[in-house]
């Protein structure tokens, strides 16, 4: 639908883009206070830890910024690279 909608509007000058975020610690990730769930899931992120509110909205100001004026019809994965490591999660592999 992002890219869709990107291409309908860009004759007006409208940019259209998604964010996929990965697991960021807010009120609703009650489940990262118990300590065996959180450590599974910050061992699953190459960068080594949690997602913060931050770290998604940056990538949004990014958007909304003129640094991303040639920006559209993408989509930008802030997950601290989880969405790249399907086969680290078969046996035997590893990020090294």
């Amino acid at each position: 639908m992002t890219e869709q909608m990107a291409l309908e509007w860009a004759e007006h000058g409208i940019r259209v883009n998604a964010v996929a975020p990965g697991t960021i610690e807010t009120p609703l990730t009650v489940y990262l206070k118990d300590p065996e769930v959180r450590e599974s899931r910050r061992a699953a992120v190459p960068l080594g830890r949690i997602g913060q509110p931050d770290d998604i909205c940056k990538g949004i100001l990014y958007l909304l910024s003129d640094d991303a004026s040639w920006v559209t019809a993408t989509t930008l994965t802030i997950d601290g690279g989880v969405s790249k490591t399907l086969f680290n999660y078969l046996k035997g592999r590893k990020w090294s």
